[in-house]
């Protein structure tokens, strides 16, 4: 990862196409099922939703994408003691500042691409520089405390454990990178699962299917407010089911997306840039 020198750009369009079929395809599914006409100004914003600020993740993320070579170079620089200097700046102005004081240079709530280049670097520091070995048990551990501590948190509403860039949902994302990053998985399935992240990450995502999962559903909008068990329960039966079946629509889409779309992709006089 930190110490590629590519980007890669027909992956980042192939992206941005597969961000514009599911905008459609929920549009067209909520004229199926509910029989409601989208306009031309919601079809422009299922392509291209970045216009609204929509898909911010995507956005992001291909931002970073793009600069990730030229972060690299910077980084594999960098002597193991200036690189933790680096880590302790950003977390305490980025992470620290606004979880807990006032006024902070950047309050975005994590949604941002500051904070996807803050948790690259982390993990390029993980990756780079971390030799210590730490028994996944252990990691795991560290994971549930961590959790334990914004979980509560957010449900009774004290301020910032919602965000992104929260201290502990930062220190519990490492420890999760460190639960696995050891691990090699062997089964085909797992591995198709884990091919159709972003995919599913984007159905999830279409006013469609959240608004049929998560409130026509598990009806999620009301249960937050209700009692705390069937809350936890829906927490815990809603995301599997919901990524499983997620997981078979991307498997059909990129089955079509392979015979017809990428392949046209691959052939465009678009190239990969190398520094």
């Amino acid at each position: 990862m930190v110490r590629k020198d590519t980007a890669p750009v027909k992956k980042c369009l192939r992206l941005i196409l597969d961000v514009a079929f599911w905008g459609c395809f929920g549009l067209l599914l909520n004229y199926v099922v509910f029989g409601k006409s989208p306009a031309i100004k919601e079809l422009i914003v299922a392509i291209v939703p970045y216009i609204k600020g929509n898909r911010w993740f995507v956005r992001d993320y291909i931002i970073l994408t793009l600069l990730s070579p030229f972060i690299n170079q910077c980084l594999v620089r960098l002597s193991k003691r200036n690189y933790q200097i680096l880590i302790a700046l950003l977390i305490a102005i980025f992470s620290l500042w606004p979880s807990f004081f006032p006024n902070p240079p950047i309050d975005d709530y994590g949604f941002s691409c500051v904070h996807f280049i803050q948790m690259y670097i982390i993990a390029g520091y993980l990756k780079l520089h971390w030799n210590t070995h730490v028994k996944t048990s252990v990691s795991l551990l560290r994971f549930v405390g961590a959790t334990g501590i914004t979980f509560p948190s957010a449900i009774h509403g004290l301020g910032y454990a919602y965000a992104y860039n929260y201290t502990f949902t930062i220190l519990s994302s490492v420890c999760l990178f460190m639960a696995f990053k050891g691990v090699q998985m062997q089964s085909r399935v797992i591995n198709i699962l884990a091919s159709n992240t972003f995919d599913v990450f984007l159905i999830h995502t279409t006013a469609f299917f959240a608004d049929l999962v998560y409130v026509r559903v598990f009806h999620v909008d009301t249960a937050l407010y209700g009692s705390t068990i069937p809350y936890l329960l829906g927490l815990l039966v809603c995301p599997p089911i919901f990524y499983l079946s997620s997981s078979v629509l991307a498997v059909a889409k990129n089955w079509i997306f392979n015979k017809t779309i990428y392949p046209i992709v691959d052939k465009l006089p678009l190239k990969d840039y190398k520094i």
